[in-house]
């Protein structure tokens, strides 16, 4: 049953009272008119819950714009959508178009910082968020009292004489729910290995993050990149008021997990705007097998004001460090690869503090207890 306005509602309640589903939520293709993201489209999802969010068909099918109650919940880079048409794969040309977003996909042979790996130049964070899809499916349907939308699409990777990999990736939500839930499937549809890096870059902002936010996970460990990061390691979870001058930091976490895998991360929403009615968190749900790296990207400069959540199976150093540590990932030939990852807001202080004791007891427990959103079952599948 649907959750919405305050109470659960069954299917035949809601058919008498609103004349079409669009009335209480939705998922739509739309195209952007103007701009250098001219012609890109986007599927729109809007859940009847507070929740609302674009999938960029042409962009990879990431996540550039995400909202709770007309509040954004990530943080958008200066370019804006940038069609992918202007993609510049040079050294760190991948910034030129990197809208920041809720989501941006690094991969599917290489993630992270620009390198030579074997005579082969890299550009930053490799291509996949820069290719358009193939649209699969998009919309809505009645399945018994709870209504499912989602958006399905396949990203190819591939070129004469290189990998061959495809990325099917579906995206789902739930009329009066308040999280998404991205589904992904990598096959190798070449005839050799082939390296595979996958890190989601998951970029968190203002009014969502602000002075006073915390990070909330199961570390374990917390290593700092390089000596820029390294002072920064004592308060590395707290997000300060943002900086002239700031530089980047970044941190590799080792996560602490259930005998399953999961693994969940949530940032509070800065104490100052309580009662303001934006979310008061949001968490990150992923399973360790699938994604066993994990970085924070802590970068609180003027104007650059955001935290990056990023699970991953790389750190974001390039093909070629992951190679020299023996550490990179292939994929053979007709081989799938499976990431289930959900995203979910927190709308109030009770889910804030349910989650953060789900968080803890994990940790304390070594990782044998699940932590996972306040209420939820399992939240492990897609139900779209």
């Amino acid at each position: 049953m649907a959750t919405l306005f305050g109470r659960k509602w069954k299917r035949g309640e809601l058919a008498r009272l609103a004349g079409n589903m669009s009335q209480l939520c939705g998922v739509e293709v739309v195209s952007l008119a103007d701009g250098p993201g001219r012609g890109v489209r986007s599927a729109r999802f809007r859940t009847g819950g507070g929740l609302a969010f674009d999938v960029s068909l042409d962009r990879g099918m990431d996540i550039p714009a995400a909202s709770f109650r007309d509040a954004s919940l990530c943080w958008h880079a200066p370019c804006g959508i940038v069609a992918p048409a202007f993609y510049e794969p040079e050294g760190n040309g991948w910034l030129r178009g990197f809208f920041g977003g809720l989501l941006a996909t690094c991969g599917l042979t290489q993630a992270g910082a620009a390198c030579t790996d074997q005579n082969v130049p890299l550009g930053l964070h490799g291509r996949c968020s820069y290719i358009p899809a193939e649209l699969l499916a998009c919309g809505g349907e009645w399945r018994g009292d709870e209504y499912a939308m989602r958006v399905k699409g396949r990203v190819r990777e591939g070129h004469l004489y290189g990998p061959n990999l495809v990325l099917t990736r579906e995206i789902s939500a739930r009329l009066g729910g308040t999280s998404l839930y991205i589904r992904d499937e990598v096959t190798n549809e070449g005839f050799e290995p082939s390296p595979l890096m996958i890190l989601y870059h998951i970029n968190l902002g203002f009014p969502l993050l602000g002075p006073g936010s915390k990070i909330v996970a199961p570390s374990l460990k917390a290593i700092p990149r390089d000596d820029v990061a390294a002072p920064g390691l004592p308060e590395h979870d707290r997000i300060p008021a943002p900086a002239a001058g700031f530089r980047e930091q970044c941190f590799f976490h080792e996560m602490a997990s259930d005998g399953e895998g999961t693994v969940a991360v949530m940032v509070t929403a800065p104490p100052e705007l309580a009662g303001a009615g934006i979310a008061r968190g949001l968490y990150l749900i992923y399973n360790r097998n699938q994604l066993p790296r994990f970085t924070e990207w802590k970068m609180v400069g003027e104007g650059a004001y955001v935290l990056g959540l990023e699970p991953a199976n790389c750190l974001p150093m390039g093909r070629a460090h992951e190679r020299a540590a023996g550490t990179l990932e292939f994929i053979q030939p007709g081989q799938v690869r499976r990431f289930d990852i959900e995203i979910g807001v927190l709308a109030d202080d009770a889910g804030v503090a349910e989650m953060a004791e789900n968080i803890e007891r994990a940790k304390a427990a070594g990782g044998k207890t699940a932590a996972r959103a306040p209420g939820a079952k399992s939240r492990r599948r897609s139900k779209a």
